[in-house]
Parts: structure tokens; sequence; C-alpha cells
């Protein structure tokens, strides 16, 4: 039961997505609305199927609802990390790589071809700390928007870390509700300093996101997992779930491909599926494309290089 979504049900009638329901959460407790062309969800595979019932997907194609039904999402939960620090991020890499102070994304990357496969195979044997501390994505938005730091120069920096949802060496799921989560959080500041020394001393306050706590405060990131589903050899590209479902008048905008990031591609792919359907794609104001701006704009986009220093490496 979808105990934490805004919508009830989405209603099929004679082939075709009609309305949704609204649930006891909505700010309209069970209001039905209508939809005059078409129901776009974006709570991905598994809720989709319990909103239009499994029965009603078999119908119209078995196969896809076997696939909803047993849709992978536990292999890698998001934890992020929310620190306030006081002043700018003291890069390690700083002293051979000035401009590593100028990105507002970066990754801690794992320090070998080894430490990569050893990662993976932790991910897959559900090895919660074996996983731990090789792939963080670190976003500075200080770095690129001066409305993000605060008179004082205090900043946010975020760490997000993809981690086995299942926590079987360590008694179950629930365990992310108890000590795992000071743990992750003290074991990651140690991290952060081993990059960028000096970091700890800089923290005025930290919190700890579980992927309970994101999957609580979002139906659609089922144990945690923000990108639709795992990557798996059944759900990469073309096995993702369809745009247009067999169902008519019924659209998905996320367990597509590609992954519905902050680029925001599934969600315009998606209207854009839509508005064809509708026969009204074509029309004089729906003309950019991203990628031709892109490349006519990467020149005024990048950084100057300067010469790489001696003993810098490649």
């Amino acid at each position: 039961m979808l105990t934490n979504c805004p919508v009830a049900e989405i209603e099929v009638e004679d082939g075709k997505a009609r309305a949704v329901i609204l649930s006891d959460r909505a700010v309209f407790p069970g209001a039905r609305i209508e939809a005059r062309h078409a129901v776009i969800s974006n709570v991905g595979a598994r809720n989709t199927l319990e909103l239009v019932g499994e029965p009603t997907i078999r119908l119209v194609d078995s196969r896809l609802a076997a696939k909803m039904k047993h849709w992978k999402m536990d292999e890698r939960g998001s934890t992020v990390t929310s620190w306030l620090i006081d002043g700018e991020m003291p890069w390690g890499s700083a002293g051979f790589d000035p401009l590593v102070t100028k990105a507002h994304l970066m990754y801690r990357a794992y320090d070998s071809w080894e430490a990569a496969k050893d990662y993976v195979v932790a991910m897959i044997n559900n090895d919660t700390w074996g996983a731990f501390g090789n792939m963080i994505e670190i976003l500075d938005y200080g770095a690129c928007d001066p409305n993000a730091v605060s008179p004082e120069g205090y900043r946010v920096i975020r760490g997000e870390e993809a981690i086995p949802y299942p926590l079987r060496k360590e008694g179950g799921p629930e365990a992310w509700d108890g000590p795992i989560r000071d743990e992750m959080l003290r074991r990651r500041h140690d991290v952060m300093e081993s990059i960028a020394p000096g970091f700890k001393e800089r923290i005025l306050d930290a919190y700890q996101w579980t992927p309970v706590d994101i999957w609580r405060v979002n139906p659609a990131a089922v144990y945690g997992q923000v990108l639709g589903g795992d990557f798996s050899e059944d759900q990469w590209m073309l096995d993702r779930m369809p745009y247009r479902m067999p169902i008519r008048g019924l659209y998905m905008s996320n367990s597509v491909w590609p992954l519905g990031l902050t680029w925001m591609a599934a969600g315009y792919n998606a209207a854009q599926v839509v508005a064809e359907d509708l026969g009204v794609r074509n029309q004089p104001w729906w003309t950019h494309r991203p990628v031709a701006w892109f490349l006519n704009n990467i020149g005024r986009l990048l950084e100057p290089l300067g010469p790489v220093p001696v003993g810098a490496g490649r």
C-alpha cells in the first residue's frame, strides 16, 4: 500500500486511463480528477502497477505486468549527507589541480581498478561497509551560485552514495533507523577528511539521510532507490519501462530510460510522446535542441586549462 502517496488509484475504463483518485493524504482526499487526454505516472514501475492494478495491466501485457511486479529496486539505496561548513572546501588535490576549487560537482572515486571490482562485488553481495566510501557524488552549490553562500561564508555541501538497502548483515532494513545512521555519518566525515584535509574542523552541522528517510518523503523512491530501478541486465536501456504504456492514455516518466536525473530528460521525453499522440508536437515555439545549444556554447562554458604541473600525472 502506498501509504505516503497522494494518489490512491489510476482509474482505467474500457482500456483507457480515465482519471486519478486521490488518497487520504491529498489536499482533497478522495477527489477524482478526470484526465481529458493523458495520465503520466512518475512513481515508477512497482507503484504504477499497484495504482493501476496488476490484473488490468496483465490483461493487456502479461509480460510487462510480471516485469513491473518484480522490478528490482533494492541494490542501490541512496544515502545523503548534508554538511553546513564554514568557508570553502579544502580540497587536497588543489595543490596540483587548482581548478577543483571551482568545481561544483565532483566524485570521490575508486583508488584502483581492484577497488572498483571490490565495490561491485560488495554491492551485489549486500556488503554495506565493503561498498561504503568508494563512490561519493559531492556537490558544492556555492562554487557556482554566490547566493548559496551566506554573508558569514557558510555553505552546504552534499554527498550522495549508493549503498545496498537490505542490510542483511546488520539485521535487516529496520537497522537504518538505528545506530548505523550515526556510524555512517562518522565514517563519511573520515572519508571527506581524507580528500579534503581540515574538512572536519569546518563542519558546523551535519545530517545523515538514509534510504528509508528518502523513501518516506518520496513514494517513488522505493527502498531509497532514486533512479527508478536498479541497473541490472534486464533493466538496462531498452529493458526499462516504455514511455507509452499499453493502456491508452497512460504514460510513464519514471523507471524509463534515460534516468530521471536533474537534467529532466525523462519528463521531457514523456511530454514529447504525449504531444505526438495528441498531434500537437510540431509547434513553432517547440524548436529548442539542448545538444545543439550546448555545442554552440561550449566555448564559453569551459574553463581554460593551464599547463599541467610537473609530477601531477595524467
